[in-house]
């Protein structure tokens, strides 16, 4: 497992009721309130200067988005959000950017601690929990094409 080569990748999640070509408006929208809010954030940076990457998931409801808006706040992971004004300020996209090899040290948790050692990071690394949070919440969420 290479944790060093960090590869970052922008996720927008977005909302399932609205068509496909929005979904990538909406995704264009949330990424520019993701960089305007966060102008010196390093790995927005190197996202946009090195990666590129943009992975466009949907999910249930705007109650879903309200959920990971809330999760994405107590990991500590800045978003961008996107409120369309014409669906009544409805959320319709939230943008950020991880690294994808926490999906894998999510995968492999249960291989790289013990089960003591795993207590004890839970017990002292709350945002480690919610950034668990938010990787379970967009694992299962299919493509928005």
């Amino acid at each position: 497992m290479m944790l060093n080569n960090k590869d970052f990748v922008l996720y927008s999640i977005t909302n399932r009721y609205i068509s496909t070509i929005q979904k990538g408006i909406q995704t264009a929208h949330a990424a520019v309130e993701l960089v305007k809010s966060h102008p010196r954030d390093n790995h927005i940076f190197d996202w946009a200067d090195k990666h590129k990457t943009i992975r466009v998931l949907e999910t249930g409801s705007n109650q879903d988005l309200l959920d990971l808006k809330y999760n994405l706040s107590e990991a500590d992971i800045r978003y961008g959000m996107f409120m369309e004004p014409e669906l009544s300020n409805t959320i319709t996209a939230i943008c950020f950017v991880i690294d994808w090899s926490l999906f894998e040290v999510m995968d492999n948790f249960d291989n790289i601690f013990t089960p003591e050692q795993q207590l004890d990071f839970m017990a002292s690394n709350i945002e480690a929990v919610s950034m668990f949070r938010v990787l379970r919440m967009i694992k299962p969420l299919r493509s928005a094409t």
